[in-house]
């Protein structure tokens, strides 16, 4: 049985992703969850909604915190281009395996 718990708050994204009020603001960080959140919901199958408190699936609510870890890691890096490889600067992969192994089973699949 899926275990769900509530939509994670920009107190508890703040706290994960270990970031002060002077690297980020709360409005800043509202708006990163609200959009991650929103993509989250575009690309899986809805989460049950709980009253009065929205609930998801714990794969889904820790997946929140990988997208809104790396929304927030690309915001000084709007290229995606990361050094250190000898071969110069490489492009940061739009794809991550942690978020898709979470929201795999959650996916919607969409046909034509």
């Amino acid at each position: 049985m899926t275990k769900l718990v509530p939509v994670p708050s920009i107190a508890e994204v703040r706290e994960w992703l270990s970031l002060s009020t002077a690297a980020i603001s709360d409005a800043m960080l509202g708006t990163i969850l609200s959009a991650e959140l929103d993509e989250q919901e575009r690309a899986c199958a809805p989460a049950p909604i709980g009253d009065p408190t929205p609930l998801m699936p714990v794969a889904l609510h820790a997946a929140v915190f990988r997208r809104c870890g790396r929304h927030v890691a690309s915001i000084d890096n709007p290229l995606a281009l990361v050094t250190g490889s000898e071969f110069g600067p490489t492009r940061m992969p739009s794809y991550d395996a942690e978020i898709e192994r979470l929201e795999g089973p959650y996916r919607k699949v969409v046909f034509g």
